[in-house]
């Protein structure tokens, strides 16, 4: 975040000031043998093992995919082998889902977030891939980590924060992905 615009800002200073956010449109992959129904949503339920604090509970997830799922749209969980628990967890509770865990590739990933209609996940890796695909992209903050630092860069990019992310509820989350997939 702050240091891409750092960069920028002193790049303008030398009178280069057409720097901006890289879309990755030059990332191809072929993501028709997932069987994905349109719209579609990618749910980022993981994060790294080591830091769990930065983990948005599974039933939170739940909600929100049920919801997600209330509102007609296919719900796609990403993840990689490390992260199953919470995706099968969640697989499990909402069956409709596609679980893709440990089966996407980090090309993958742009592609799939070119053609989503929203992603929402933890402050993780992957976050960062598709938020710059100009995916509607909701990031969830633990207090370990600065949004205004640390969020991912793209078009469409919307951050909640709570110390604890216990204490995120899912309602304030579905409030507001309700609020960006109303956004043109």
């Amino acid at each position: 975040g702050l240091a891409f615009y750092g960069h920028k800002e002193t790049l303008g200073i030398t009178g280069i000031d057409a720097v901006e956010i890289d879309t990755l449109d030059w990332i191809k992959a072929d993501i028709g043998f997932f069987n994905l129904k349109k719209p579609y949503a990618l749910i980022v339920a993981g994060c790294a093992p080591t830091r769990p604090e930065k983990r948005w509970p599974a039933e939170y997830f739940i909600a929100l995919c049920r919801y997600l799922i209330d509102q007609e749209m296919q719900v796609v969980l990403l993840g990689t082998d490390s992260e199953k628990d919470i995706t099968n967890q969640i697989r499990d509770a909402c069956p409709q889902a596609l679980n893709l865990t440990g089966k996407t590739s980090l090309f993958d990933l742009a592609a799939l977030g070119r053609k989503a209609e929203i992603a929402i996940g933890n402050d993780t890796g992957p976050m960062h891939i598709i938020a710059p695909t100009g995916c509607k992209t909701l990031v969830l903050f633990s207090g370990s980590s600065k949004p205004v630092k640390h969020a991912p860069l793209g078009a469409h990019v919307s951050t909640l924060q709570e110390d604890n992310l216990k204490n995120l509820r899912p309602e304030t989350v579905i409030e507001r992905a309700s609020t960006l997939l109303k956004q043109v």
